[in-house]
């Protein structure tokens, strides 16, 4: 899994072929539209919920690309569930809320925390950032 912060994406590997999952505010806001009732992006996180297998299949679906171009329709649904069957619905859950992250959707702090609890981001370089932003904010 690599992550790319000035491109907002994920790179992937699925069966031996490259995907990249990018997701835009406006596919967000599709995305969000999938959660049932008034329930939000943003108080899944708070409350530490992990979102259903139909959301996460969504923002999948929604943000895949193949050499560019997005993959749409049953042909995201299929890579989507060979995702799953090579990796898992954690690593899915992972994937989710680190396109989120990456994609800067709850903002910077929150985004990092996200990368940092993934594990794909050092603790230690968080602290050092946070430590530079207090020092241009005296």
């Amino acid at each position: 899994m690599l992550y790319d912060r000035i491109k907002r994406s994920l790179s992937v590997e699925i069966i031996g072929a490259a995907y990249t999952l990018r997701l835009t505010l406006g596919m967000i806001g599709e995305v969000e539209s999938a959660i049932p009732g008034n329930d939000s992006l943003s108080k899944m996180l708070k409350e530490k919920r992990p979102p259903r297998y139909e959301l996460l299949k969504k923002a999948f679906c929604i943000g895949l690309y193949k050499d560019g171009e997005r993959v749409r329709g049953n042909a995201a649904v299929q890579v989507f569930e060979q995702f799953v069957t090579e990796y898992g619905v954690p690593e899915a859950e992972n994937i989710f809320y680190g396109l989120l992250a990456v994609t800067n959707y709850f903002g910077p702090v929150a985004s990092r925390l996200i990368l940092v609890e993934l594990g794909w981001e050092n603790p230690d370089e968080l602290e050092d950032k946070k430590a530079e932003e207090e020092e241009k904010n005296v």
